[in-house]
């Protein structure tokens, strides 16, 4: 009884660790973004953050979304198809606009709708 319950222990500090790390871990990636944005794509520092706070709370919410879909209506396989087509959509001019004005987001006239 003693042993299983020591193996408990660990297994929960663990998860917990292992946990509080992908949170460290996303928001480093989170504040390198902002950074990004400010630095490369010419946006002020308050309206990469807020870019930012909103790729976040979209990225958790369509999760969300996506799983709903997934479950309840569609397989697994149509619903990563369709989030690949949407992503596909915006992928496509944003890169031809990396490409024809040095990655500068200003500079792109088919994006500025977006953004």
């Amino acid at each position: 009884m003693r042993q299983f319950i020591a193996d408990s222990k660990v297994v929960v500090v663990f998860g917990t660790v292992a946990e509080i790390l992908e949170n460290l871990a996303f928001l480093a990636n989170a504040s390198n973004l902002v950074l990004y944005l400010k630095q490369h794509m010419n946006m002020s520092p308050s309206k990469s953050a807020n870019n930012v706070t909103n790729f976040m709370g979209t990225a958790f919410l369509l999760a969300l979304l996506g799983g709903f879909l997934s479950d309840a209506f569609f397989t697994t396989y149509r619903v990563y198809l369709i989030s690949a087509v949407i992503e596909f959509m915006y992928t496509c001019p944003a890169k031809g606009c990396d490409v024809s004005t040095g990655i500068r987001l200003s500079r792109c006239k088919a994006l500025q709708l977006a953004w």
